[in-house]
């Protein structure tokens, strides 16, 4: 089912664990602001001019005092992108820093949430 963002006014994904959200990527490159928890993955790339990212234990008063921010705006919601290059890079980078925990560590395999990666 394809979402119709024409249709929204403000997304609100107030999230309790997310490891992305690409509801939320998907929310902003059609224009439509944001209200999200900080325990979104997709967190780091909400700017001021696209939404609000809100600690999940604020009181509610900040989330509605967020969400009546959106809903009032005047200023378009900027336009995002993140090219497959980034994506790469971002993806890239994370290999590199498991990779030097390998090497610092002296092992082939380490655990880190209960994931086991092996380099």
């Amino acid at each position: 089912d394809e979402v119709d963002f024409a249709e929204f006014d403000v997304l609100l994904h107030p999230a309790k664990d997310e490891p992305y959200g690409m509801i939320i990527s998907e929310a902003m490159a059609a224009k439509v602001p944001v209200v999200i928890s900080d325990r979104c993955g997709s967190a780091m790339h909400v700017s001021s001019g696209s939404g609000n990212v809100i600690p999940l234990n604020a009181p509610l008063d900040d989330w509605v005092y967020a969400l009546e921010g959106q809903l009032t705006r005047t200023k378009p919601v900027p336009h995002f992108e993140r090219s497959w290059r980034r994506v790469a890079q971002e993806y890239e980078n994370k290999c590199c820093v498991l990779r030097n925990v390998r090497l610092k560590n002296n092992c082939d395999e380490f655990d880190t949430t209960g994931i086991y990666y092996t380099l």
